[in-house]
């Protein structure tokens, strides 16, 4: 079983050697906002949790955005910064 989680607001209960992430968008006043482009430090903040959960016997990791019009942008840019992480 994976528990799928929004990394920016919750850890998953019991990691194993799969993660699955989903990024929606931004939890304003209980509700969320799909239309929103991820800060920088948010994508490396899910660039650091996905590092950790390596250690702990991660070996494959999804990440889908859904977080409406700014959806690919953000995923190039979390793209390029797990490139960096892995060089």
């Amino acid at each position: 079983m994976i528990h799928v989680v929004d990394p920016i607001r919750w850890r998953p209960a019991s990691p194993g050697p799969v993660v699955y992430f989903r990024l929606h968008g931004a939890y304003v006043g209980g509700r969320i906002r799909y239309n929103y482009s991820y800060r920088d430090e948010e994508l490396v903040g899910v660039v650091d949790l996905l590092r950790e959960l390596e250690g702990t016997g991660a070996r494959e990791a999804y990440v889908l955005f859904n977080n409406g019009r700014f959806m690919m942008e953000d995923a190039r840019r979390f793209s390029s910064l797990l490139r960096d992480y892995w060089k």
